[in-house]
């Protein structure tokens, strides 16, 4: 609630990422876990962002965590 009495639906972004070649089938097994606590928390996910095999020491040449990272734009605010 918002203070006004109605019920606020609230949207959020997901990012996954793996570091090694060898984990790239867990980017799923993330999505999945986060996708089934936002829906049982009542939050909607608007976009999923990924980086696979890459570090998360540095945010160079991870462009799912970029993108992820950028402002809301009012299409992604309206959109399910």
């Amino acid at each position: 609630m918002d203070g006004s009495g109605e019920v606020r639906e609230f949207r959020a972004k997901l990012y996954v990422r793996t570091a090694a070649e060898q984990q790239q089938g867990s980017t799923g097994t993330q999505s999945d876990r986060v996708l089934d606590y936002a829906r049982k928390r009542g939050v909607g996910i608007v976009k999923t962002y990924c980086d696979e095999g890459k570090s998360g020491l540095f945010i160079f040449g991870r462009t799912g965590f970029q993108n992820c990272s950028a402002m809301w734009t009012p299409d992604e605010l309206i959109s399910t």
